[in-house]
């Protein structure tokens, strides 16, 4: 796969199943042996822990939206900048109760994508850093 393939297999992904919560087509992106490295101890890997994680964000965060303002690759690695809104409607993290508020923030994926088969497959987002520009947080009093 090409720089720019990959750049447009990870765009499909956080528009048709992150955005949406159509979890049913994470088996079009996500190979068996994915790993998220930002995820804590006893996460399950693969395509059922990315489903746990992706429909836990999304009950958190019901209108959560990842907007993609820049993408860079190379090889088989693409770098994303998102900007991330949602409103805080359920506890998350872990023991955060719901604010009812709305949040922005942008941050930075690192993605390894891999051909498995005739699928396309995104196979291992890396470690999310926030940019400068946390515009506000979920967390805030």
């Amino acid at each position: 796969m090409s720089a720019a393939e990959n750049k447009v297999i990870v765009r499909r992904y956080i528009e048709e199943v992150v955005n949406t919560g159509d979890v049913a087509r994470l088996d079009e992106f996500i190979a068996a042996g994915f790993r998220q490295q930002v995820d804590p101890p006893g996460h399950i890997a693969g395509i059922a822990g990315c489903r746990d994680h992706i429909l836990a964000v999304r009950m958190t965060y019901p209108d959560l939206l990842l907007q993609i303002e820049k993408q860079v690759a190379e090889g088989d690695l693409v770098a994303t900048r998102v900007t991330m809104t949602g409103t805080h409607r359920g506890e998350w993290p872990p023991g955060v109760k719901a604010t009812n508020k709305p949040f922005e923030l942008q941050l930075w994926t690192l993605t390894g994508c891999r051909m498995a088969g005739l699928s396309n497959m995104v196979e291992q987002p890396t470690n999310s850093w926030p940019s400068s520009s946390v515009v506000s947080s979920t967390l805030d009093p």
